[in-house]
């Protein structure tokens, strides 16, 4: 994966044309030759382009590629030049499955479900649920019963972990999906799924999620959840077991009923991030997992498992299941980035639109996009970032009066005369200038 920065964010498209170029890594045996465009849409800084290598059970040395950015519209190049890596890495892991027993533990696997290793999570890690990897490849996450996620190299090390806040006391987090930028947590008590912004590098704190949306009337027992960016899978552990389909934002794309006879306990569902087609499924009853061609696709229907194979021995309660990409399938290389040319303020993420002209913002308009009290909290912070602003101070939709404030000198004493519909209003009003 090679990743494309722009400077600040740009309030116009901008693109900038790619091409691979062959070193002591050949187009062709080692990697595809890979040319293209890409677009980064008003308020977008990050993009990334990906270049799929050759797998092969050869003993070879490091070899290595460059990506080179050209042509740029909107914006002029700071550092076009990236090189890649593909590093040896035969035989590769193809699943990570985590285990919740008197030992928890990560067991390994290839394509064909031979074992490869298992080896102890982290303490405090004693409750595991989901797993979810990225399409780097290389790193694995897992979501524990204590609402806590943790984060490992694939090797099994632990990076850290953090809480996640902004939940209900009685949350009970089972799975944990991740594009490797936001992480999305699924909660079986309350049928929602949270997502975390920027959550995939942190190794501590407590984040509260700026995003949440409720799942479907018939998918009120989540077991896990797994994306490839673009779309959240969610297995569903009921009467009838079902793979739901959501956009990123929460909208339902459609369901498929699981079919495979024997098959009636499933706790973890993944698929390849780089190339969603097939979808596996770990089930617990059976201690196996399925394999379901094409998948990724379906909204609808039944389906019976194409393949599936044993977990090993000592794998008796499965979790959560990853398919991180192996790195020689998402060669690593150097950050390339752009200096944008048309500065502008991006809007807030979890806003999707602006106010009618006369600037006046419901209340509602704000608490249908804010999950929680803390992360109200949290809009309300970032509405006194700045160091003085002009707003509209009266508990009607109409100006009653202006003044300048200072931000930095607290709400208590700017807005104590007005309740909570007030300030809602006058944040929005605020955060959509």
């Amino acid at each position: 994966a090679f990743k494309v920065t722009l400077s600040t964010p740009s309030t116009s498209p901008v693109t900038v044309n790619y091409a691979t170029v062959q070193g002591t890594a050949l187009a062709g045996s080692d990697f595809t030759a890979a040319s293209a465009t890409i677009t980064f849409a008003p308020g977008q800084t990050t993009r990334t382009i990906m270049v799929k290598t050759s797998h092969d059970t050869i003993n070879e040395p490091t070899e290595t590629f460059t990506v080179v950015l050209s042509n740029p519209v909107g914006g002029t190049i700071l550092d076009g030049t990236g090189v890649g890596s593909i590093l040896d890495n035969d035989p590769f892991t193809k699943f990570y499955v985590v285990n919740d027993a008197s030992t928890d533990r990560t067991y390994e696997y290839e394509t064909n479900g031979s074992s490869i290793e298992n080896y102890a999570l982290a303490a405090g890690n004693t409750a595991p649920r989901g797993a979810a990897s990225s399409i780097a490849g290389t790193s694995v996450w897992v979501v524990d019963a204590n609402k806590s996620v943790y984060s490992y190299d694939t090797n099994g090390a632990l990076k850290g972990s953090w809480a996640a806040g902004g939940l209900q006391a009685t949350a009970q987090l089972e799975g944990v999906a991740t594009n490797g930028t936001d992480v999305w947590l699924v909660d079986d008590r309350t049928d929602k799924v949270y997502r975390y912004a920027k959550a995939a590098t942190l190794t501590n704190g407590s984040p509260v999620p700026i995003s949440c949306f409720s799942l479907n009337r018939a998918n009120t027992s989540p077991k896990d959840i797994v994306t490839d960016g673009n779309y959240l899978w969610v297995v569903n552990d009921s009467l009838i077991d079902k793979v739901f389909k959501y956009t990123i934002g929460g909208t339902l794309v459609g369901s498929w009923t699981i079919s495979t006879s024997g098959a009636s306990s499933p706790t973890g569902i993944t698929l390849d991030p780089s190339k969603p087609s097939s979808i596996w499924i770990v089930d617990n009853g059976t201690d196996k997992v399925y394999q379901y061609d094409a998948a990724a696709d379906l909204t609808s229907g039944n389906k019976s498992a194409n393949s599936s194979w044993a977990l090993a021995a000592g794998n008796t309660n499965p979790q959560g299941i990853a398919d991180p990409p192996p790195p020689s399938s998402s060669s690593m290389g150097k950050t390339m980035a752009l200096q944008s040319s048309s500065v502008g303020s991006a809007p807030m993420p979890w806003f999707s639109g602006s106010p009618a002209n006369d600037g006046a913002v419901s209340p509602q308009q704000i608490q249908s996009k804010v999950c929680t009290t803390d992360e109200f909290m949290s809009v309300l912070g970032l509405a006194f970032e700045q160091p003085k602003a002009s707003v509209s101070v009266g508990r009607s939709r109409d100006v009653a009066s202006s003044k300048s404030i200072d931000r930095s000198e607290g709400i208590d004493a700017e807005f104590q005369d007005h309740d909570s519909e007030d300030l809602i209003g006058l944040v929005a009003k605020n955060l959509w200038r």
